[in-house]
C-alpha cells in the first residue's frame, strides 16, 4: 500500500512460501514526484536499513530506490521524507 508518502509491503503469511519470497527487491520507482526526497527503509521490527540511497530524475519526475536490501517476502516500508525547506 502507498499512503502519506509511505510504501508498505505486508507479505501475507502462508504455510508454504513461494520461491520468489526470498528474492531481493532490485528497485522501487515513485512516479510524479515534484522534488528530490530522502528515503527511509525500515524492516518489520522498525529498524532502519542503513546505506539505502535514492536518485531523483527531474525530467521524468521519479525517485528511484535501488537495492533497498529487503526481499519480496518480508514486511518492510519505504518512507519518502519531506523535502528540505
Amino acid at each position: 500500500t502507498f499512503a502519506a508518502g509511505m510504501l508498505r509491503c505486508a507479505f501475507a503469511a502462508r504455510t508454504r512460501r513461494p520461491p520468489a519470497a526470498a528474492s531481493p527487491i532490485e528497485r522501487i520507482v515513485f512516479w510524479g514526484q515534484p522534488a528530490p526526497r530522502e528515503v527511509l527503509v525500515r524492516t518489520a521490527s522498525g529498524k532502519a536499513v542503513p546505506g539505502v540511497q535514492a536518485t531523483y530524475d527531474e525530467a521524468a519526475r521519479t525517485i528511484t530506490v535501488r537495492q533497498p536490501k529487503v526481499t519480496v517476502g518480508e514486511v518492510w516500508s519505504v518512507e519518502l521524507l519531506a523535502p528540505a525547506a
